[in-house]
């Protein structure tokens, strides 16, 4: 009854088992197994077959007995029970089934999940808009960074997108703050300014401003923000056009005062420049070859030079005083009252006694006005003192020098480092002479308006001391006139077009040896 394999021999529409040779009864299962196989054969008209009969859970197979006999005739019908088989595929049938269900529903939850979420999303976008559209520009989109979601996807780009117009809007916000502040400041420095006006003008025409004034603040305190940008604008250009009228109106009258003030200021320098030069000599000594050039920047200067002539003695000097226009020609006035009143002419006094006695006088006079002469006003130069009886030259200087010129040879005697006038010494400091016997040649003394010439490169040059030695050595003619030309040709080459930049002084002399030249020369004077 229970059996795994089963055969028979099919002949024809009939079936031969073992149960018949044994003339045994055939089980009735293997009985229905024989009739679908010759049922099958019938039916499909194959007699080479293998299929499952499913109500015995059962293949049957049916194989031609041998090529010479046809398998219609005679074939062999085998029966195999698949019940373990066909119970594993069921089984494994059912299992399959509830994990696609399974499965079915966990895809089914995630969708739901996701769609749940995607929603959420997208209405909590909505409502961001909705705030948004009605002014309220504080909220902002949720975290897309959570699960089921990515900074990728559509909606997370599309919170994106909302919080970059948020952003934008911020911004836009805080622009228009910037611009209604800036417009605010504006309009008060306007009113200010327009203010101002009107206290500068008188009767009538400061009511009528002021009016204006009153009415302009009113227009642009009330309206939207644009409506008050726009009634700005338009009060604005107003505003200039009538500051406009009023500053012109005032700038004539105060051009035509300017005018009258600045021609009584330049009538004034004029006449300064005429007492500034009525202090300078007009004669030089007999004895002396003496030629001067004297070039203040501005009409007056701080640089002067003095010569006073004595029997037995004359004195030279050139200094340089603290500024320039008309504070350094006061000083250079107080400077040559010094120079006069240090000279004792009756008895021996050398360069550096000479020169620190006008130190003393100076310092005393300034500390009058500035007890501690906090600005450093003073001058710096040189003196001379020629001796004629001992044919002796002495020079000191103050922050200058003195060069000597004789045949090919050009030479530097160098003053003291200090100032005359000056804080920054000590109590008792006196300024070094020096001697020069038998003096010879051509000598030449300057300030630094001739030294500290400019180049007109972009990055400039000063003149130097040492262009002015090379030009002494180089000159041919070493008269004081040759020389001072050949100077001051050298100066206006260097600086090109460049204008002065300070007072300069170059007074270049040499003793008449031959009694026939002697003779009082005027002193050459620029225009």
């Amino acid at each position: 009854e229970n059996f795994e394999i089963e055969s028979a021999i099919a002949i024809g529409e009939q079936a031969l088992t073992v149960h018949d040779y044994y003339e045994e009864e055939r089980p009735a299962e293997l009985n229905k197994l024989i009739r679908s196989g010759l049922s099958h054969a019938r039916e499909t008209g194959a007699f080479k077959y293998s299929f499952i009969a499913a109500e015995q859970n059962t293949r049957v197979s049916s194989i031609p007995f041998s090529k010479e006999v046809r398998a219609s005739d005679l074939r062999i019908l085998i029966f195999d029970d698949q019940s373990e088989l066909l119970g594993a595929l069921n089984k494994s049938e059912t299992i399959a089934y509830v994990i696609f269900v399974a499965v079915a529903l966990v895809i089914l939850a995630l969708v739901f999940l996701v769609t749940t979420s995607s929603f959420n999303r997208i209405l909590n976008a909505i409502h961001l808009l909705e705030r948004m559209g009605e002014g309220d520009l504080s909220v902002e989109a949720e975290d897309h960074s959570r699960l089921l979601s990515s900074k990728n996807d559509e909606v997370s780009r599309l919170q994106s997108a909302i919080e970059d117009y948020r952003s934008h809007r911020l911004e836009a916000e805080e622009n228009r703050k910037e611009r209604a502040k800036r417009r605010d400041e504006r309009d008060t420095i306007m009113f200010e300014k327009m203010a101002l006006l009107a206290a500068q003008l008188e009767g009538q025409a400061r009511d009528m401003l002021t009016q204006e004034i009153s009415v302009m603040r009113e227009s642009v305190s009330s309206g939207s923000d644009e409506e008050k940008e726009r009634a700005s604008i338009e009060i604005m250009s107003q505003a200039f056009s009538r500051m406009s009228d009023e500053v012109s109106t005032l700038i004539d009258a105060r051009t035509h005062e300017l005018v009258a003030a600045k021609d009584e200021i330049n009538s004034s320098i004029r006449y300064a420049a005429k007492l500034q030069n009525a202090l300078l000599p007009k004669t030089m000594p007999g004895d002396f070859d003496i030629n001067v050039e004297w070039r203040p920047r501005d009409l007056v200067g701080g640089d002067i030079y003095f010569i006073k002539d004595f029997p037995d003695r004359v004195y030279i000097a050139v200094v340089d005083c603290t500024g320039h226009g008309v504070p350094g020609a006061f000083l250079s006035i107080i400077a040559r009252s010094h120079l006069d009143k240090a000279i004792d002419a009756d008895n021996y006094q050398s360069a550096g006694d000479y020169l620190s006695s006008v130190n003393e006088l100076l310092k005393e006079t300034l500390s009058r006005s500035d007890q501690k002469n906090t600005s450093e006003e003073g001058f710096d130069g040189g003196v001379c003192i020629y001796y004629r009886k001992d044919q002796k030259l002495e020079f000191a200087g103050a922050k200058s020098s003195i060069f000597n010129v004789d045949g090919f040879e050009a030479s530097e005697t160098s003053g003291d480092r200090k100032s005359v006038g000056s804080t920054r010494m000590a109590p008792d400091f006196k300024f070094t002479t020096h001697q020069i016997a038998s003096p010879k040649g051509a000598f030449v003394m300057l300030t630094d308006g001739i030294t500290d010439v400019m180049s007109p490169e972009e990055k400039p040059i000063a003149f130097g001391r040492r262009r002015v030695i090379k030009i002494l050595r180089e000159s041919s003619d070493k008269t004081p006139t040759s020389i001072v030309k050949n100077i001051m040709s050298s100066v206006n080459l260097y600086r090109g077009d460049a204008p002065f930049r300070d007072d300069l002084t170059l007074l270049a002399f040499s003793l008449i040896e031959d009694e026939s030249e002697i003779h009082a020369a005027a002193v050459g004077e620029n225009p």
